[in-house]
C-alpha cells in the first residue's frame, strides 16, 4: 500500500511530506501490510534536530494507533482510504466521528506546530512578550 500510493525513490522531502508519510507507514505496518525496509529511518534522516525527529516518530505512532486493526466488516484497503488517502471524510472504525485535515499536506492536529511558536511577520515584534504571557 505504502509503496503503491507514495513510492520510495525520492531524494529529500519538506517536512510536512515527512510527517503525512511516516503517518502512513504507521497505518501500513499495523494493517500487517509489507513496508520499505528502513523507511521510516529516512524519513527521520529528513529532519534536523532532536525535535523534528521526534514529530516524525509520533506521526508513525499516531498512524499505527489510529488504524488499529480492522473490524471484521472493514478491510485493509478501506482503513488504508480513510485514514490516508481520505479528504475531511468521516472516518470509520477506531476514529469513529474524527475527520481527517481536509488536505493531504495537513498535519494532524496533535503534531502541528503550537501557535505561540508560530513566527510573526514583524521583526520588532520578537522582542517583545509573546501574546500569551500578556
Amino acid at each position: 500500500m505504502y509503496e503503491r500510493t507514495f513510492g520510495t525513490d525520492w531524494e529529500a522531502l519538506d517536512r510536512e511530506k515527512v510527517l503525512h508519510r511516516a503517518f502512513a507507514l504507521g497505518v501500513a505496518e499495523s494493517l500487517d501490510e509489507p513496508v520499505p525496509e528502513g523507511e521510516l529511518d529516512r524519513l527521520v534522516d529528513q529532519v534536523s534536530g532532536r525535535y523534528g525527529q521526534s514529530l516524525v516518530e509520533l506521526a508513525y505512532d499516531e498512524g499505527r494507533n489510529q488504524a488499529g486493526r480492522p473490524s471484521p466488516g472493514e478491510d485493509a484497503d478501506q482503513v488504508w482510504s480513510n485514514l490516508v488517502e481520505s479528504d475531511g471524510e468521516v472516518l470509520s472504525g477506531p476514529a469513529r466521528g474524527a475527520v481527517r485535515p481536509t488536505r493531504q499536506t495537513d498535519l494532524p492536529e496533535s503534531i502541528a506546530v503550537p501557535s505561540f511558536l508560530a513566527s510573526r511577520r514583524d521583526d520588532l515584534a520578537k522582542l517583545g512578550f509573546p501574546e500569551f504571557l500578556r
